[in-house]
């Protein structure tokens, strides 16, 4: 009955009403400091017509809020304005967003699009920042395909692009070349460059970059029989996620909690750390976690609800077009059945 009532008055408003009911609305929420009330201030400041205000906010907080779980909200929001409206420089940083949002949610062709259609709208505007941005997340979609050679050559030409441009980008970009060298077994280059993104993070007062890359590290340690090193790692960058309301990294720093339980042969607490993993995985829409943590889970579980796991990772990885973690699931489906 509320929302018929509401409904009622709000259509019989005319538009000079309407407009300043959504200023105040917006002016209201743009004094509390909620992610939700970020996504309302938002909402109403496009509602009162000021798009462009709204476009320039989102561009800016719109990572943090995604981060923090509010993914469809931010799409919503971006699905709302008309970007091909807004000046190029305003656009970019929400082609960026956009792209983001669906790469988590493991839409990677739509992210391609975002990112392909950012990379040349940066490019024209002499925007290196941008450019370097997008050609790196164009890397990642490649690395997660499991085309690790493509993705060296992006990051290598994101780094190119980028110069001395702007650090944390060159700090995500050592992130990403670090962990390629890690996939290719080359763990003194691979801490060399986590090390060097530490460094760049800190400089710039990045705390989120600077979790990810202590979660790196952490991957690392147990990788050279350091398991209690690795979970010192992983409880700094979790204090430092939880701090920020990093959701995403919190749902891998969990799975990665897990697998040092799993190297120290403490069953239960990895289970429960994988199960913390999927359910903030599921709650975000972060398909790749969802399947990652299905493997391990795999992995750790003999019993027919490891085999279920397993084939819930399969499904995932099939559907993303994630080729080398699906064949390496079906190998652990095969050496279950033999």
């Amino acid at each position: 009955m509320h929302d018929l009532l509401r409904e009622f008055f709000y259509s019989r408003l005319t538009t000079p009403q309407r407009l300043r009911l959504h200023g105040l609305a917006a002016s209201h929420y743009e004094a509390r400091a909620e992610p939700e009330a970020r996504i309302e201030m938002l909402y109403h400041l496009i509602q009162a017509g000021r798009t462009k205000d709204a476009a320039v906010l989102l561009g800016g907080i719109g990572r943090s809020l995604a981060g923090k779980g509010l993914q469809d909200d931010v799409l919503k929001l971006l699905g709302s304005i008309d970007l091909r409206a807004l000046e190029p420089a305003h656009r970019v940083p929400l082609l960026l967003l956009r792209g983001e949002v669906q790469s988590v949610r493991g839409e990677w062709p739509g992210a391609q699009e975002s990112f392909d259609e950012t990379r040349s709208l940066a490019e024209d505007l002499g925007d290196r920042r941008g450019q370097a941005r997008a050609v790196l997340e164009l890397g990642v979609i490649e690395y997660r395909h499991g085309d690790f050679n493509v993705a060296r050559t992006l990051f290598d030409r994101a780094l190119t692009i980028v110069g001395d441009a702007d650090s944390a980008i060159v700090a995500r970009i050592l992130n990403a070349l670090g962990i390629l060298e890690w996939q290719a077994g080359n763990l003194d280059a691979a801490a060399d460059l986590y090390r060097r993104s530490r460094m760049a993070y800190e400089a710039v007062g990045d705390a989120a970059g600077v979790a990810g890359a202590l979660n790196n590290l952490g991957i690392l340690r147990w990788q050279r029989d350091d398991v209690d090193g690795a979970l010192s790692d992983y409880a700094d960058a979790l204090r430092l996620s939880e701090e920020l309301g990093d959701h995403r990294t919190v749902a891998i720093l969990y799975n990665n909690i897990g697998e040092a339980y799993r190297r120290k042969g403490d069953a239960a607490n990895a289970a429960k750390f994988y199960e913390r993993s999927l359910v903030l995985s599921e709650k975000l829409g972060f398909l790749w976690q969802m399947g990652e943590v299905h493997r391990n889970l795999g992995r750790l579980r003999t019993d027919a609800r490891g085999l279920e796991h397993l084939r819930r990772a399969l499904s995932i990885f099939e559907g993303l077009g994630a080729r080398r973690d699906r064949d390496e699931v079906q190998r652990l489906l095969v050496d279950r059945a033999s």
